[in-house]
């Protein structure tokens, strides 16, 4: 009966979320939802010992990682690119800002951005790592509820290690490269000034007329 309530939880949480979230608009519901989630498994009892504990910190990571999600969203104000009336169609209200802000707030609200989500894959390792069968094989060989939290924990900072590190690759390399080599033949053929936006050529082609061609 938890589960369906759980599923009931969701399906009115996140029509609640779409409503309030119209117009780009932030909400705090989505947190609100991972927060009971998280309430519901601190406080689901299992079979065995072991898997008890491991849902309760299963539980007191999700409630974590949605309270910091709504200090994110009510507390720190997303940066975009200011509205400029220019000739190209390269800026947008809702396009992320490429200018950098080396001041001491802005790297402090950076570095807690990292917070909810690595919370999110530490809780989704732990939900998929919960299992009887995982549990049982725990518990059979004699392993307590700390040391299997902790070697979670460790692979939850590898993966998000890999994340981070992915992204990072992904925004220094290619057409995102800050001195990408345009000439002699290289793959990028035009340079682009902004690297979240990129204005597709209008360059006109000449139209393809079927029929013989006249040689």
């Amino acid at each position: 009966m938890q589960h369906t309530i759980l599923g009931v939880l969701w399906w009115a949480g996140g029509a609640l979320g779409i409503v309030l979230s119209r117009n780009n608009q932030r909400t705090v519901v989505p947190s609100v939802i991972i927060i009971l989630t998280g309430w519901a498994m601190s406080d689901h009892a299992q079979a065995l010992m072991i898997s008890t504990r491991v849902h309760a910190i299963f539980g007191y990571t999700l409630m974590l990682a949605g309270v910091t999600r709504i200090i994110e969203v009510s507390f720190i104000v997303p940066k975009y690119t200011p509205e400029v009336p220019a000739v190209q169609d390269d800026h947008s209200e809702h396009t992320l800002n490429d200018g950098s802000n080396s001041a001491g707030g802005a790297q402090a609200v950076k570095t807690f951005r990292h917070l909810p989500p690595y919370l999110l894959v530490a809780a989704g390792l732990l939900f998929m790592s919960a299992t009887d069968e995982e549990l049982q094989t725990v518990h059979g060989a004699g392993m307590d509820h700390v040391t299997y939290i902790l070697i979670m924990f460790s692979l939850s900072f590898i993966i998000y290690s890999l994340i981070v590190s992915l992204i990072n690759l992904y925004s220094a390399s290619g057409r995102n490269a800050p001195n990408q080599d345009t000439g002699n033949g290289a793959i990028e053929l035009e340079e682009t000034t902004n690297k979240w936006y990129a204005r597709v050529p209008n360059t006109p082609n000449d139209p393809h007329i079927i029929g013989d061609d006249d040689d």
